[in-house]
């Protein structure tokens, strides 16, 4: 039974389209016959295949998204092509409750469907009822949803309801803009300007339209294009603004001629005359509905000829060509009835009427009065009977015949009470479907209150857990800052405990060792004016021998002292030149000339002049000397040896004596300096203590590592190598 219904309605839709096709067919070729008819047979074949997509056919589908988007493919299929087949498929769709989706679909359909006749109370019914099933899904179904509230926004604007059209577009956009179909935003935009323009803010509309017309250029949607620029056209020529509304119109006109949109075209040429015809200015208007009547004459629409022949009717009545006037409205009229369009007839006749009267021809008038009457008589149409039976009653009243004059006044005002009556049904219609409406919007609020009540509560508790992670995550950082400042404290008191020791040690040294060596000089001065006064002249040269060893000591040890200091106490930063430590050695050994002499040592520097190293040369310098003293301290009558040697990864600088050597255990404390104790070399010549630990600390400082090789009576060797 559905599928009868289904393919009911698809003939109907195919006979209409069969119907036009035939009125155009007698004026054409044999060729042009056999063309239209070959596109009549695909396009029953095309219908015939639509059909088997019945609403029964998606029922069947076992699969619930895919059998929801078919319903949602052919719903919007019928709402385009075949209007009347959206009330079989509401009413034959299955829906598992009266709350899932598709009962949703299904009151949108409903809507859609009323809409589209004219219902709006009962569309906009139908159109809250979806809203709510929609806003209630489990899994929201957005298009559908913005889709309702559009059908909303367009029936509480047709029923003066502005603010709440307004609301509900604002809505439907905001769930397009969050779906991001373009099309649809489009559609929003459009039917929004019109709202705005019932309300008189032209500026609103025109904004809205402008918007529409650039996502229709985006998105290269032709027939809406075409479609808002001549409703641009429109709303500046509603606002007095010729010169623009044409320019518009002139633009919709050029786009839909571009794009082959036949209709469009000739409503864009139509609008352009009837612009001019407002003006007053009458040949242009003739030139443009002339040019619109010719296009729907080509394309066969025949109920558009007819306004056409009705514009250009009143356009040569303006300019003084009565009986082209007449004409024209005669084959409006003509056309009219062939369309089956009773009350545009009526109107046409009327029309010719009016204009034998103007031109005091009043028995022609009145003969198209009479015809006209009796037309409007067939129509149910009960402003149109009351508007003739006006014009009825004047033409008596004006010839005298005050009888027929009366009846036709009495007719009239018993028309004027039906229609008030009509008016008030109306207007309680649409009061009733208002508080219906009112009592779901509110419904539908106290549910979005609700689950805003209900978000609100989940946000407040994630709020409080964010709170405590963040309170939580706060005390951790407290703690780790604690731990990391305990720890910096720590550190910080073990570099003063450091640098105490490094006073006290610096202390000790300056008030131990150069002590002993100033008391050497203030005695020696003394002995050595005793040993004068006796003439011991060679205990005199013993002794300035003496002194002049302690004297160089004594510069060698203050010089590590200092270094040392300053390594301690601000630490040593790293300049790595390149050099030749051949020169460096020839320097140093230099500088201890007189020492060796006095001790009989030689030294050998076995470094070849040839050779270049990168490292810091004051640390160089720092090592060497201090290996060549301490070398020269433990030596007498020795030889003294400095040798580098290059590798691929660094090189080897070694410095070996044939002194006294050392044991096992003073090996093992030889580069402390925690301690201040020093060996007296083999003149009895003190020390720092500080000299070998300087030198592990600048070996280490550049890079390198020292080995030390000795034993007791067969003299030391100390091997550093650095990397490069």
């Amino acid at each position: 039974m559905a599928n009868c219904r289904f393919l009911m309605a698809n003939c109907r839709f195919l006979m209409w389209n069969i119907f036009y096709i035939y009125k155009s067919i007698k004026t054409i070729t044999l060729r042009h016959r056999i063309l239209i008819l070959i596109t009549v047979f695909l396009l029953i074949s095309t219908n015939g295949i639509q059909a088997q997509n019945s609403p029964d056919e998606i029922n069947r589908i076992s699969n619930v998204d895919k059998r929801y988007n078919a319903a949602k493919e052919l719903l919007e299929y019928y709402r385009i092509n075949a209007i009347d087949s959206l009330l079989i498929l509401a009413n034959d769709l299955k829906s598992e409750n009266e709350n899932d989706k598709f009962s949703a679909l299904k009151e949108y359909a409903y809507s859609e469907y009323y809409y589209e006749m004219y219902d709006l109370g009962t569309a906009l019914n139908h159109a809250m009822d979806a809203i709510y099933i929609f806003e209630n899904l489990e899994k929201p179904e957005h298009d559908g949803l913005a889709r309702s509230y559009n059908i909303a926004g367009l029936c509480s604007e047709q029923l003066f309801r502005f603010e709440k059209a307004l609301e509900y577009y604002e809505k439907g956009l905001y769930l397009a803009s969050h779906l991001n179909d373009k099309p649809l935003l489009s559609m929003l935009y459009s039917n929004r300007s019109f709202v705005y323009y019932g309300m008189g803010d032209m500026n609103k509309a025109i904004a809205d339209l402008e918007k529409a017309n650039e996502i229709n250029t985006e998105i290269k949607d032709t027939v809406n294009l075409a479609k808002d620029l001549n409703n641009l056209g429109f709303i500046y020529t509603s606002w007095g603004k010729y010169e623009t509304g044409i320019e518009y119109y002139k633009k919709a006109l050029e786009y839909s001629l571009q794009k082959g949109i036949k209709e469009r075209s000739a409503i864009c040429c139509n609008n352009i005359g009837m612009s001019y015809f407002e003006q007053g200015k009458y040949d242009l208007a003739e030139e443009f509905i002339l040019q619109a009547l010719e296009m729907d004459r080509e394309n066969g629409f025949n109920h558009n000829v007819a306004k056409r022949y009705n514009n250009l009717g009143l356009v040569y009545y303006q300019q003084g060509k009565v009986e082209k006037s007449i004409s024209h409205f005669e084959m409006a009229a003509e056309v009219f009835l062939e369309e089956g369009d009773s009350i545009n007839y009526a109107k046409a006749i009327i029309n010719i009427s009016d204009i034998y009267f103007k031109t005091g021809r009043n028995t022609e008038a009145f003969q198209y009065l009479q015809k006209g009457y009796n037309i409007s008589l067939r129509t149910n149409s009960l402003p149109l009977i009351e508007h003739n039976t006006g014009k009825m009653y004047r033409y008596y009243k004006s010839i005298g015949e005050y009888q027929k004059a009366l009846e036709y006044k009495e007719l009239q005002d018993e028309l004027n009470d039906s229609l008030y009556s009509l008016e008030s049904a109306r207007v309680v219609e649409e009061m009733e479907t208002i508080y219906e409406t009112e009592k779901k919007e509110d419904e539908i609020s106290r549910l979005n209150t609700e689950s805003e009540l209900k978000e609100d509560i989940i946000r407040r508790k994630n709020q409080q857990r964010n709170m405590m992670a963040a309170f939580a995550i706060l005390l951790l950082l407290v703690l780790v800052a604690t731990v990391f400042i305990i720890q910096k404290i720590r550190k910080q008191r073990r570099e003063l405990e450091a640098l105490n020791n490094v006073k006290n040690r610096l202390f000790a040294i300056i008030s131990h060792d150069l002590r002993g060596y100033s008391g050497v000089f203030q005695d020696a001065g003394m002995v050595i004016r005793h040993h004068l006064k006796k003439e011991n002249f060679d205990k005199v040269n013993a002794i300035s021998e003496n002194l002049e060893i302690s004297a160089l000591s004594y510069s060698s040890q203050l010089d590590n002292i200092l270094n040392w200091a300053v390594l301690q106490l601000n630490g040593y930063k790293l300049e790595p030149v390149e050099f030749s430590p051949h020169e460096d050695c020839a320097t140093l050994i230099e500088n201890l000339s007189e020492s060796r002499k006095l001790k009989g040592n030689d030294f050998e520097n076995k470094i070849d002049p040839a050779i270049k190293v990168s490292m810091d040369k004051g640390a160089f310098n720092i090592i060497l000397r201090n290996l060549l003293a301490n070398a020269n301290k433990f030596t007498e009558q020795g030889v003294i040896s400095v040798s580098l040697e290059q590798a691929a990864t660094g090189f080897e600088l070694s410095v070996s004596d044939t002194g006294i050597g050392m044991d096992e255990e003073t090996k093992n404390r030889l580069f402390s300096t925690e301690t201040v104790k020093s060996h007296q070399g083999t003149r009895g010549e003190k020390g720092s203590g500080v000299g070998l630990g300087l030198v592990k600390t600048f070996v280490e400082l550049s890079g390198g590592n020292i080995l030390v090789k000795s034993e007791p009576g067969k003299g030391s060797e100390f091997i550093m190598t650095f990397a490069k």
